[in-house]
């Protein structure tokens, strides 16, 4: 079982490196997006949900425990697109 404080720290950590990627991208890009991390009781994985150019996908990180407190949106940004 995880443990929720550190889920907490994670989901909270990666909201905020996902809200400053988006605003990046469309500082630097011109390319509209945002997206919205959660932890799932049920999984216990870190979920994505992310819009760009109106599109809606996404991602889960299922293994991220034993990582360190950036490796869920690094495993996001290399791999959902």
């Amino acid at each position: 079982m995880t443990n929720s404080s550190l889920a907490l720290r994670v989901v909270n950590y990666t909201n905020e490196r996902l809200k400053k990627w988006y605003n990046t991208v469309f500082e630097d890009f011109g390319v509209a997006g945002n997206g919205t991390v959660i932890f799932n009781e049920i999984t216990e994985a870190i979920d994505f949900t992310f819009t760009e150019r109106g599109i809606t996908s996404t991602y889960s990180v299922p293994y991220w425990q034993e990582e360190s407190i950036d490796y869920a949106f690094e495993v996001w940004a290399e791999n959902a697109f």
